[in-house]
């Protein structure tokens, strides 16, 4: 629901992309996952003049990995570590509670990518 509401408020195209398969998260890592989808739509609305996003959610073995791909202009990895990107902290901070990870980088073809990967199982810190 939240990627559907997301396409009709800001007329930015998103699609979803779910494995064939349920990828068993438990509710803390799910709200993780959710949170850090919300927050990377956020951010293209207000940083990347994208028309398009694509959410790619997988398992791989006993990780969980989501991919956020918009077309927009683009991001500079060092401003990641601005002061005033807490967003961007926010994001990171949540993936390594959980013992994960969070890339985000400027795609080839053009706009940005985020890569977050988390096990499916095991204890928070």
């Amino acid at each position: 629901w939240l990627v559907q509401k997301y396409a009709e408020s800001t007329g930015i195209a998103c699609d979803l992309h779910l494995p064939g398969e349920d990828v068993p998260l438990d509710e803390d890592r799910a709200m993780v996952v959710f949170r850090i989808v919300q927050e990377s739509l956020t951010n293209v609305l207000r940083h990347s003049e994208a028309s398009r996003v694509d959410i790619v959610i997988r398992r791989d073995g006993d990780c969980c990995e989501v991919e956020i791909r918009d077309n927009g202009k683009g991001f500079d990895p060092d401003t990641a570590g601005r002061t005033n990107s807490y967003g961007i902290v926010g994001m990171r901070e949540r993936a390594l509670i959980l013992k994960g990870t969070l890339d985000i980088f400027p795609a080839p073809a053009g706009g940005t990518v985020l890569k977050l990967r988390i096990p499916i199982h095991g204890e928070s810190q």
